[in-house]
Protein backbone atom coordinates (compact mmCIF):
# COMPACT_ATOMS: atom_id res chain seq x y z
CA UNK A 1 0.00 0.00 0.00
CA UNK A 2 1.39 3.37 -1.04
CA UNK A 3 0.76 6.38 1.19
CA UNK A 4 0.89 9.81 -0.43
CA UNK A 5 1.32 12.94 1.71
CA UNK A 6 0.06 15.87 -0.29
CA UNK A 7 -1.06 19.48 0.17
CA UNK A 8 -3.65 21.57 -1.66
CA UNK A 9 -3.72 22.72 -5.26
CA UNK A 10 -1.54 25.74 -6.05
CA UNK A 11 0.78 24.77 -3.18
CA UNK A 12 2.53 27.36 -1.05
CA UNK A 13 5.71 27.04 1.03
CA UNK A 14 3.94 25.63 4.09
CA UNK A 15 2.07 23.02 2.04
CA UNK A 16 5.23 21.75 0.34
CA UNK A 17 7.44 21.76 3.42
CA UNK A 18 4.81 20.10 5.62
CA UNK A 19 4.27 17.30 3.06
CA UNK A 20 7.99 16.55 2.80
CA UNK A 21 8.56 16.70 6.55
CA UNK A 22 5.54 14.57 7.49
CA UNK A 23 6.39 11.91 4.88
CA UNK A 24 9.89 11.76 6.37
CA UNK A 25 8.41 11.37 9.86
CA UNK A 26 6.32 8.43 8.66
CA UNK A 27 9.42 6.78 7.19
CA UNK A 28 11.46 7.40 10.35
CA UNK A 29 8.69 5.85 12.45
CA UNK A 30 8.82 2.65 10.39
CA UNK A 31 6.06 3.09 7.80
CA UNK A 32 7.11 1.90 4.36
CA UNK A 33 6.25 3.24 0.92
CA UNK A 34 5.39 6.81 1.96
CA UNK A 35 6.04 9.55 -0.58
CA UNK A 36 5.56 13.35 -0.42
CA UNK A 37 3.73 14.88 -3.35
CA UNK A 38 2.43 18.22 -4.60
CA UNK A 39 -0.75 19.03 -6.50
CA UNK A 40 0.75 21.94 -8.45
CA UNK A 41 3.94 23.63 -9.51
CA UNK A 42 6.49 25.15 -7.14
CA UNK A 43 7.74 28.71 -7.36
CA UNK A 44 11.16 30.37 -7.13
CA UNK A 45 10.96 30.82 -3.34
CA UNK A 46 10.04 27.19 -2.76
CA UNK A 47 12.75 26.00 -5.14
CA UNK A 48 15.30 28.16 -3.28
CA UNK A 49 14.40 26.61 0.08
CA UNK A 50 14.43 23.03 -1.30
CA UNK A 51 17.81 23.67 -2.90
CA UNK A 52 19.26 25.30 0.23
CA UNK A 53 18.48 22.23 2.36
CA UNK A 54 19.29 19.68 -0.36
CA UNK A 55 15.79 18.23 -0.69
CA UNK A 56 14.18 17.21 -3.97
CA UNK A 57 10.83 18.67 -4.92
CA UNK A 58 7.94 16.34 -4.08
CA UNK A 59 6.40 14.28 -6.85
CA UNK A 60 3.95 16.27 -8.99
CA UNK A 61 0.53 14.57 -9.08
CA UNK A 62 -2.30 16.21 -11.00
CA UNK A 63 -4.88 13.44 -10.75
CA UNK A 64 -5.25 10.56 -8.29
CA UNK A 65 -8.31 9.01 -9.92
CA UNK A 66 -7.89 5.20 -9.91
CA UNK A 67 -6.57 3.77 -13.16
CA UNK A 68 -6.55 0.34 -14.73
CA UNK A 69 -2.89 -0.01 -13.73
CA UNK A 70 -3.95 0.15 -10.06
CA UNK A 71 -5.88 -3.13 -10.16
CA UNK A 72 -4.63 -5.03 -13.23
CA UNK A 73 -2.49 -8.14 -12.89
CA UNK A 74 0.97 -7.24 -14.27
CA UNK A 75 2.26 -10.83 -14.17
CA UNK A 76 0.48 -11.99 -17.31
CA UNK A 77 0.21 -15.63 -18.28
CA UNK A 78 0.13 -15.63 -22.07
CA UNK A 79 0.78 -17.98 -24.96
CA UNK A 80 2.63 -17.45 -28.22
CA UNK A 81 0.61 -17.46 -31.43
CA UNK A 82 2.89 -20.15 -32.87
CA UNK A 83 2.41 -22.50 -29.90
CA UNK A 84 0.35 -25.69 -30.32
CA UNK A 85 -3.14 -25.54 -28.83
CA UNK A 86 -2.21 -28.57 -26.74
CA UNK A 87 0.40 -26.50 -24.87
CA UNK A 88 -2.13 -23.72 -24.32
CA UNK A 89 -4.66 -26.21 -22.94
CA UNK A 90 -2.10 -27.55 -20.49
CA UNK A 91 -1.43 -24.01 -19.31
CA UNK A 92 -5.14 -23.19 -18.99
CA UNK A 93 -5.72 -26.36 -16.99
CA UNK A 94 -2.69 -25.90 -14.74
CA UNK A 95 -3.49 -22.28 -13.89
CA UNK A 96 -7.28 -22.83 -13.90
CA UNK A 97 -7.94 -20.08 -16.42
CA UNK A 98 -10.82 -19.42 -18.79
CA UNK A 99 -8.57 -18.21 -21.55
CA UNK A 100 -5.26 -16.63 -22.42
CA UNK A 101 -3.98 -13.58 -24.26
CA UNK A 102 -2.02 -14.53 -27.37
CA UNK A 103 1.21 -12.67 -28.15
CA UNK A 104 3.89 -12.60 -30.82
CA UNK A 105 7.64 -12.86 -30.30
CA UNK A 106 7.75 -9.18 -29.22
CA UNK A 107 4.99 -9.65 -26.62
CA UNK A 108 2.51 -7.68 -28.69
CA UNK A 109 -1.06 -8.79 -28.14
CA UNK A 110 -2.62 -10.60 -31.11
CA UNK A 111 -5.92 -11.57 -29.50
CA UNK A 112 -7.48 -13.95 -27.03
CA UNK A 113 -7.68 -17.72 -26.87
CA UNK A 114 -10.81 -18.86 -25.07
CA UNK A 115 -11.78 -22.29 -23.85
CA UNK A 116 -14.87 -21.88 -26.04
CA UNK A 117 -12.76 -21.60 -29.20
CA UNK A 118 -10.65 -24.60 -28.21
CA UNK A 119 -13.66 -26.76 -27.37
CA UNK A 120 -15.28 -25.80 -30.68
CA UNK A 121 -12.15 -27.00 -32.45
CA UNK A 122 -11.94 -30.26 -30.53
CA UNK A 123 -15.67 -30.96 -30.51
CA UNK A 124 -17.26 -29.36 -33.59
CA UNK A 125 -21.02 -29.54 -34.25
CA UNK A 126 -22.28 -32.74 -35.88
CA UNK A 127 -22.80 -31.02 -39.22
CA UNK A 128 -19.13 -30.02 -39.21
CA UNK A 129 -17.78 -33.29 -37.79
CA UNK A 130 -16.01 -34.28 -41.01
CA UNK A 131 -13.84 -31.15 -40.78
CA UNK A 132 -12.45 -32.45 -37.50
CA UNK A 133 -10.19 -34.77 -39.50
CA UNK A 134 -8.43 -31.80 -41.11
CA UNK A 135 -5.59 -30.40 -39.07
CA UNK A 136 -3.36 -27.52 -40.12
CA UNK A 137 -0.21 -28.28 -38.19
CA UNK A 138 3.35 -29.41 -38.67
CA UNK A 139 4.23 -33.07 -38.44
CA UNK A 140 6.79 -32.19 -35.78
CA UNK A 141 4.12 -30.55 -33.60
CA UNK A 142 1.75 -33.49 -34.09
CA UNK A 143 4.37 -35.95 -32.91
CA UNK A 144 5.23 -33.76 -29.93
CA UNK A 145 1.64 -33.63 -28.69
CA UNK A 146 1.45 -37.38 -28.12
CA UNK A 147 5.11 -37.89 -27.22
CA UNK A 148 5.87 -39.96 -30.32
CA UNK A 149 9.19 -41.14 -31.66
CA UNK A 150 10.49 -41.00 -35.23
CA UNK A 151 10.99 -44.47 -36.73
CA UNK A 152 12.07 -43.40 -40.21
CA UNK A 153 11.84 -40.39 -42.48
CA UNK A 154 11.81 -36.77 -41.31
CA UNK A 155 9.57 -34.40 -39.38
CA UNK A 156 8.68 -31.12 -41.03
CA UNK A 157 8.30 -28.10 -38.79
CA UNK A 158 6.12 -26.15 -41.23
CA UNK A 159 2.34 -26.12 -40.62
CA UNK A 160 0.29 -27.55 -43.48
CA UNK A 161 -3.18 -28.97 -43.88
CA UNK A 162 -3.17 -32.67 -43.16
CA UNK A 163 -5.93 -35.25 -42.98
CA UNK A 164 -6.02 -37.62 -40.02
CA UNK A 165 -7.17 -41.10 -40.96
CA UNK A 166 -7.61 -44.23 -38.84
CA UNK A 167 -6.82 -47.59 -40.42
CA UNK A 168 -9.49 -49.55 -38.58
CA UNK A 169 -11.40 -51.07 -41.52
CA UNK A 170 -10.83 -54.20 -43.58
CA UNK A 171 -8.36 -54.15 -46.47
CA UNK A 172 -11.14 -54.33 -49.08
CA UNK A 173 -12.72 -51.17 -47.65
CA UNK A 174 -9.49 -49.38 -46.84
CA UNK A 175 -7.99 -49.47 -50.34
CA UNK A 176 -10.81 -47.68 -52.20
CA UNK A 177 -11.17 -45.11 -49.45
CA UNK A 178 -7.47 -44.35 -49.54
CA UNK A 179 -7.62 -43.81 -53.31
CA UNK A 180 -10.22 -41.08 -52.84
CA UNK A 181 -7.75 -39.20 -50.67
CA UNK A 182 -4.78 -39.32 -53.01
CA UNK A 183 -4.75 -35.53 -53.33
CA UNK A 184 -4.56 -35.08 -49.56
CA UNK A 185 -1.64 -35.23 -47.19
CA UNK A 186 -2.82 -38.20 -45.18
CA UNK A 187 -1.54 -39.13 -41.74
CA UNK A 188 -2.59 -42.68 -41.02
CA UNK A 189 -3.05 -43.96 -37.46
CA UNK A 190 -2.90 -47.72 -37.31
CA UNK A 191 -1.97 -50.51 -34.93
CA UNK A 192 -0.04 -53.71 -35.74
CA UNK A 193 -1.69 -54.29 -39.11
CA UNK A 194 1.15 -54.85 -41.61
CA UNK A 195 -1.14 -55.20 -44.63
CA UNK A 196 -2.78 -51.84 -43.96
CA UNK A 197 0.64 -50.31 -43.41
CA UNK A 198 1.87 -51.72 -46.74
CA UNK A 199 -1.16 -50.37 -48.60
CA UNK A 200 -0.60 -46.92 -47.10
CA UNK A 201 3.08 -46.99 -48.10
CA UNK A 202 2.15 -48.02 -51.62
CA UNK A 203 -0.28 -45.08 -51.76
CA UNK A 204 2.54 -42.81 -50.51
CA UNK A 205 0.65 -41.28 -47.61
CA UNK A 206 2.44 -38.45 -45.83
CA UNK A 207 3.05 -40.35 -42.61
CA UNK A 208 2.10 -43.51 -40.77
CA UNK A 209 1.72 -43.46 -37.00
CA UNK A 210 1.89 -46.89 -35.44
CA UNK A 211 -0.01 -46.68 -32.18
CA UNK A 212 0.17 -48.54 -28.88
CA UNK A 213 3.97 -48.51 -28.83
CA UNK A 214 3.88 -51.55 -31.10
CA UNK A 215 7.00 -52.58 -33.05
CA UNK A 216 7.37 -51.95 -36.77
CA UNK A 217 8.69 -54.77 -38.99
CA UNK A 218 12.01 -54.08 -40.66
CA UNK A 219 10.45 -54.85 -44.05
CA UNK A 220 7.86 -52.14 -43.44
CA UNK A 221 10.56 -49.67 -42.42
CA UNK A 222 12.55 -50.37 -45.54
CA UNK A 223 9.49 -49.96 -47.76
CA UNK A 224 8.63 -46.68 -46.05
CA UNK A 225 12.15 -45.35 -46.55
CA UNK A 226 12.05 -46.33 -50.21
CA UNK A 227 8.69 -44.61 -50.71
CA UNK A 228 9.72 -41.55 -48.66
CA UNK A 229 6.92 -42.15 -46.16
CA UNK A 230 7.60 -41.05 -42.60
CA UNK A 231 7.04 -43.69 -39.92
CA UNK A 232 6.28 -42.68 -36.34
CA UNK A 233 5.63 -44.63 -33.16
CA UNK A 234 3.05 -43.47 -30.60
CA UNK A 235 2.99 -44.79 -27.03
CA UNK A 236 -0.79 -44.32 -26.86
CA UNK A 237 -3.67 -46.23 -28.36
CA UNK A 238 -5.18 -45.03 -31.62
CA UNK A 239 -8.08 -43.03 -30.16
CA UNK A 240 -5.83 -41.17 -27.74
CA UNK A 241 -3.17 -40.52 -30.36
CA UNK A 242 -5.69 -38.97 -32.77
CA UNK A 243 -7.23 -36.81 -30.05
CA UNK A 244 -3.84 -35.51 -28.94
CA UNK A 245 -2.74 -34.95 -32.53
CA UNK A 246 -5.60 -32.53 -33.06
CA UNK A 247 -4.07 -30.37 -30.34
CA UNK A 248 -1.10 -29.68 -32.61
CA UNK A 249 -2.95 -26.87 -34.36
CA UNK A 250 -1.23 -23.61 -33.56
CA UNK A 251 -2.94 -21.10 -31.34
CA UNK A 252 -2.83 -18.37 -33.97
CA UNK A 253 -5.43 -20.19 -36.04
CA UNK A 254 -8.17 -19.89 -33.44
CA UNK A 255 -7.63 -16.58 -31.65
CA UNK A 256 -10.35 -14.00 -31.23
CA UNK A 257 -8.88 -10.88 -32.80
CA UNK A 258 -11.94 -8.73 -32.02
CA UNK A 259 -11.47 -8.05 -28.33
CA UNK A 260 -11.76 -5.23 -25.82
CA UNK A 261 -8.50 -3.91 -24.39
CA UNK A 262 -7.50 -1.06 -22.11
CA UNK A 263 -4.42 1.07 -21.57
CA UNK A 264 -2.75 1.26 -18.13
CA UNK A 265 -3.83 4.87 -17.60
CA UNK A 266 -7.49 4.31 -18.57
CA UNK A 267 -9.71 5.60 -15.79
CA UNK A 268 -10.97 2.68 -13.75
CA UNK A 269 -14.54 3.94 -13.74
CA UNK A 270 -14.51 4.21 -17.53
CA UNK A 271 -13.07 0.72 -17.84
CA UNK A 272 -15.69 -0.63 -15.41
CA UNK A 273 -18.54 0.70 -17.54
CA UNK A 274 -17.11 -0.72 -20.76
CA UNK A 275 -16.36 -4.09 -19.15
CA UNK A 276 -19.90 -4.32 -17.79
CA UNK A 277 -21.23 -4.10 -21.35
CA UNK A 278 -18.91 -6.85 -22.61
CA UNK A 279 -19.35 -10.61 -22.47
CA UNK A 280 -15.57 -11.07 -22.41
CA UNK A 281 -13.92 -12.73 -19.43
CA UNK A 282 -10.54 -10.98 -19.56
CA UNK A 283 -9.28 -7.72 -21.00
CA UNK A 284 -5.67 -7.29 -22.15
CA UNK A 285 -3.93 -4.12 -20.96
CA UNK A 286 -1.76 -2.76 -23.73
CA UNK A 287 0.68 0.15 -23.83
CA UNK A 288 1.14 2.66 -26.65
CA UNK A 289 3.39 0.23 -28.54
CA UNK A 290 0.85 -2.61 -28.48
CA UNK A 291 2.85 -4.51 -25.88
CA UNK A 292 0.92 -6.60 -23.39
CA UNK A 293 1.66 -5.16 -19.93
CA UNK A 294 -1.18 -6.57 -17.85
CA UNK A 295 -4.48 -8.40 -17.76
CA UNK A 296 -7.75 -7.21 -16.27
CA UNK A 297 -10.65 -9.43 -15.24
CA UNK A 298 -14.06 -8.34 -14.01
CA UNK A 299 -13.22 -9.49 -10.51
CA UNK A 300 -10.28 -7.04 -10.46
CA UNK A 301 -12.76 -4.17 -10.23
CA UNK A 302 -13.50 -5.34 -6.70
CA UNK A 303 -9.90 -4.90 -5.59
CA UNK A 304 -8.91 -2.26 -3.10
CA UNK A 305 -6.98 0.63 -4.62
CA UNK A 306 -3.39 0.21 -3.37
CA UNK A 307 -3.07 3.87 -2.44
CA UNK A 308 -4.11 6.10 0.45
CA UNK A 309 -3.76 9.78 1.20
CA UNK A 310 -2.64 12.03 4.01
CA UNK A 311 -3.78 15.61 3.44
CA UNK A 312 -1.73 18.47 4.87
CA UNK A 313 -2.53 22.20 5.05
CA UNK A 314 -6.17 21.76 3.95
CA UNK A 315 -9.25 19.70 4.73
CA UNK A 316 -11.59 20.52 1.84
CA UNK A 317 -11.95 18.20 -1.15
CA UNK A 318 -12.54 21.25 -3.33
CA UNK A 319 -8.91 22.23 -2.68
CA UNK A 320 -7.54 18.70 -2.90
CA UNK A 321 -5.82 17.07 -5.85
CA UNK A 322 -8.23 15.78 -8.48
CA UNK A 323 -9.44 12.26 -7.67
CA UNK A 324 -8.83 12.56 -3.92
CA UNK A 325 -12.49 11.71 -3.31
CA UNK A 326 -11.93 8.28 -4.91
CA UNK A 327 -8.96 7.31 -2.71
CA UNK A 328 -9.04 6.52 1.03
CA UNK A 329 -7.94 9.53 3.12
CA UNK A 330 -6.41 8.23 6.35
CA UNK A 331 -5.05 11.40 8.00
CA UNK A 332 -5.45 15.17 7.84
CA UNK A 333 -3.14 17.77 9.41
CA UNK A 334 -4.38 21.34 9.06
CA UNK A 335 -4.60 24.74 10.75
CA UNK A 336 -7.48 26.22 8.75
CA UNK A 337 -11.24 26.24 9.33
CA UNK A 338 -13.17 23.02 8.93
CA UNK A 339 -14.34 22.53 5.37
CA UNK A 340 -17.18 20.06 5.84
CA UNK A 341 -15.01 17.02 5.27
CA UNK A 342 -16.66 13.66 5.96
CA UNK A 343 -15.26 10.11 5.96
CA UNK A 344 -16.73 6.61 6.08
CA UNK A 345 -14.29 5.47 8.76
CA UNK A 346 -12.54 7.19 11.70
CA UNK A 347 -9.30 8.88 10.70
CA UNK A 348 -6.55 10.84 12.44
CA UNK A 349 -7.62 14.49 12.07
CA UNK A 350 -5.39 17.06 13.77
CA UNK A 351 -6.78 20.53 13.31
CA UNK A 352 -4.83 23.02 15.43
CA UNK A 353 -5.29 26.84 15.41
CA UNK A 354 -1.59 27.63 15.04
CA UNK A 355 0.13 29.70 12.39
CA UNK A 356 1.22 26.92 10.03
CA UNK A 357 0.90 23.24 9.28
CA UNK A 358 4.68 23.05 9.63
CA UNK A 359 4.12 23.87 13.32
CA UNK A 360 1.77 20.87 13.64
CA UNK A 361 4.24 18.56 11.90
CA UNK A 362 6.96 19.70 14.32
CA UNK A 363 4.66 18.80 17.22
CA UNK A 364 4.22 15.35 15.69
CA UNK A 365 7.99 14.79 15.78
CA UNK A 366 8.05 15.94 19.40
CA UNK A 367 5.15 13.67 20.41
CA UNK A 368 6.84 10.61 18.93
CA UNK A 369 10.24 11.58 20.37
CA UNK A 370 11.89 11.38 16.96
CA UNK A 371 14.79 13.81 16.38
CA UNK A 372 14.23 16.13 13.44
CA UNK A 373 16.96 15.84 10.76
CA UNK A 374 18.62 19.22 10.13
CA UNK A 375 17.41 19.45 6.52
CA UNK A 376 13.83 18.76 7.63
CA UNK A 377 14.13 21.31 10.44
CA UNK A 378 15.17 23.86 7.82
CA UNK A 379 12.12 23.10 5.70
CA UNK A 380 9.78 23.32 8.67
CA UNK A 381 11.29 26.71 9.62
CA UNK A 382 10.73 27.95 6.08
CA UNK A 383 7.10 26.77 6.09
CA UNK A 384 6.45 28.36 9.47
CA UNK A 385 8.17 31.67 8.65
CA UNK A 386 6.37 31.89 5.30
CA UNK A 387 2.86 31.18 6.62
CA UNK A 388 3.19 33.44 9.70
CA UNK A 389 4.98 36.24 7.82
CA UNK A 390 7.94 35.75 10.15
CA UNK A 391 5.64 35.55 13.22
CA UNK A 392 3.79 38.79 12.37
CA UNK A 393 0.50 37.48 10.95
CA UNK A 394 -2.70 37.64 13.06
CA UNK A 395 -2.83 33.83 13.10
CA UNK A 396 0.55 33.52 14.84
CA UNK A 397 0.47 31.97 18.31
CA UNK A 398 3.04 31.75 21.13
CA UNK A 399 3.39 28.08 20.22
CA UNK A 400 4.67 29.07 16.75
CA UNK A 401 7.39 31.26 18.27
CA UNK A 402 8.45 28.51 20.63
CA UNK A 403 8.51 25.96 17.79
CA UNK A 404 10.58 28.28 15.59
CA UNK A 405 13.18 28.62 18.35
CA UNK A 406 13.33 24.83 18.75
CA UNK A 407 13.72 24.32 14.99
CA UNK A 408 16.49 26.89 14.72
Amino acid sequence: MQTIVIGHRNPDMDSICAAVAYAELKRLSGQANVIPARAGNTNARIDFVLGKFGVEAPLLINDLSPRVSDVMEPRVISVRGDSPVYDALQLIDKKRLRGLPVVDDRNRCLGLLSTFMVSHHLFPPREEASSARLVTASLADIVTTFGGALVSGSLSGEPEEQLLMVGAMAQDSFGPRLKKLRDRKVILFVGDRPHIQEMAIAARVHAIIVTGGLPVDEEIRAAARAADVTMISSPHDTATSVLLARGAVRVGRMIESDYRSFQPDTLLEEARQLAAQSAAFIFPVIDDHGTLVGILSKSDFLKEIPRQLILVDHNELAQAVRGADKVPIVEILDHHKLGGFASDTPILFWNNPVGSTSSIVTMCYQQLGIPIPPSIAGLLMAGLVSDTLNLTSPTTTPADADILNRLS
